[in-house]
């Protein structure tokens, strides 16, 4: 733990400790910790402190501090009111004992594959998805490589960038990053990826039509001053929606529905061992038919 981070801990639990005393002025010296209770629920100062984050001024852990508080109250006011009004709360144990199993059931196979499956898939199985399934991977918006800039209309980088942003040399865009771009409010180089045309088109404060498509195919770059600002753009590479995703494009895309492939299996499969674990442990009793 660094110094600064000790300190901060340190100032957290003492605002923490100065609310609660104040708190619990008002309540004496027997409440064993407990802020407020509403029949058999209690909230505890610890459980306070658990939900506030570090960093806090005495005011806003006051301020937070209260208002958890309060929904705290808010909360449990209606459970313990509805409680006695509904009576009978049988179905409701019920699914409460059902969501509680779904979700341990749910985080145990999560733990398990990304124990056992996470960072499995192979550049192979990704690739081979990629060649068999183009006609499914199609671009529903357009993307693009290149270079955004935007920059103050005053600042003295401003004449040399607009000679360098555009060039396809490496040592020019090494002299633009390295010796004009303090002056810079944005700056992006994504000559290397490709990123969606609406991304950036958000970027420029002009109308570019309807037709997207038909803008790239039509232009590689874009100067626009406006507001005090010039936006410069380079576009080194386009592809237009309706075609192929690039491969380096489709990847992550791909990544995604291995892997949601890939853990359907090895639930399917960890059910079935599971089953056959419990029966030959004799923990498990099945007096029907399951298929």
């Amino acid at each position: 733990m660094t110094k600064s981070t000790h300190i901060i801990n340190i100032s957290v639990v003492a605002l923490l400790t100065f609310f609660l005393i104040a708190c619990t002025k008002t309540k004496g010296d027997g409440s064993g910790g407990v802020l407020v209770s509403i029949g058999h629920s209690n909230l505890t100062k610890e459980d306070l402190q658990k939900e506030l984050p570090a960093g806090l001024t005495p005011e806003d852990s006051t301020k937070i501090s209260r208002a958890f508080i309060r929904s705290w109250i808010d909360s449990h006011l209606i459970s313990e009111i509805a409680a006695r009004n509904i009576g009978d709360l049988t179905e409701i144990d019920r699914m409460t004992e059902q969501y509680r199993n779904d979700l341990i059931a749910y985080e145990y196979r999560k733990r398990m594959y990304d124990d056992h499956l996470k960072n499995s898939l192979s550049k192979d199985s990704i690739e081979a998805y990629y060649n068999s399934h183009k006609a499914e991977l199609i671009l529903q918006r357009p993307i693009i490589k290149g270079i955004y800039l935007k920059i103050p209309n005053d600042s003295p980088a401003l004449k040399k960038a607009k000679k360098l942003y555009c060039s396809d040399k490496t040592e020019d865009i090494d002299k633009l990053e390295k010796e004009y771009l303090n002056g810079a409010i944005h700056y992006d180089y994504f000559k290397d990826r490709w990123v969606d045309w609406e991304r950036i088109e958000a970027l420029i404060p002009e109308d570019f039509g309807s037709n997207p498509n038909a803008f790239l195919t039509s232009h590689n770059k874009v100067e626009i001053s406006q507001g005090g600002f010039t936006y410069l753009l380079y576009i080194s590479e386009y592809v237009t929606s309706g075609n192929i995703m690039p491969y380096q494009y489709a990847e992550e895309t791909i990544k995604d529905i291995l892997a949601y492939q890939q853990r359907a299996q090895y639930d399917r499969k960890l059910r079935i061992d599971l089953l056959k674990e419990a029966e030959d442990n004799g923990e498990i009793t099945i007096n029907c038919a399951l298929e």
